[in-house]
């Protein structure tokens, strides 16, 4: 998933960057138009982004409960996988209002124009940037949080299969219920007498 997750972000911080570009270097509609489609484009890349990484860490989540459960494991380990979720969640919620404070201030940019320092343009510039940086900034998070959770995600299944193997071998070492001889048998199969 790491590796996965950080060709996505490198793809995303390009096509943020590329829309930016386009927006500063628009002069007319057409240039525009083509700021607005990338620039929705690269907002929804973005949030879909930061959705699977939180959806990755609610399946992860629940697969090493269910590990930790199964196998009666150390509950410290669930603490630590909640607060895991909970740090990615923090970081993927104000990455999202900033991709959504950014298209909305381009939205009123391309119906209302001005040039005064406080135009509509200007804060769609501001917001811009604000949310370039809170992206990286969780990207960043998000990243260091991915490779904990993969060394978390190793130590409870290592564990659990180490649970499962003493159960297998404590199975296998116990003696069998049954008469001597390791027939069994039962009255259903015993002969009847007359």
């Amino acid at each position: 998933m790491f590796r996965i997750f950080l060709s996505l972000v490198v793809a995303d911080v390009l096509v943020l960057l590329g829309a930016g570009i386009l927006g500063l270097s628009a002069e007319n509609e057409r240039g525009a138009a083509r700021h607005l489609g990338l620039g929705v484009f690269a907002s929804i890349l973005t949030c879909l982004i930061h959705a699977v990484a939180f959806t990755y860490f609610t399946a992860t989540g629940k697969m090493m409960r269910q590990a930790i459960n199964l196998g009666q494991l150390d509950a410290r380990l669930d603490r630590e996988i909640r607060g895991l979720k909970q740090r990615v969640g923090r970081a993927v919620a104000p990455a999202i209002l900033t991709c959504i404070a950014t298209v909305a201030t381009g939205a009123v940019a391309t119906r209302v124009f001005g040039t005064s320092a406080l135009s509509p343009a200007s804060w769609h510039l501001l917001a811009a940037g604000v949310m370039l940086l809170v992206n990286v900034a969780a990207f960043v998070a998000e990243a260091d949080l991915i490779a904990r959770n993969r060394a978390l995600m190793d130590g409870v299944f290592s564990s659990y299969q180490r649970v499962r193997e003493q159960a297998r071998a404590a199975a296998a070492d116990a003696p069998r219920n049954g008469p001597p001889g390791g027939q069994e048998s039962t009255e259903i199969d015993a002969p009847r007498s007359a």
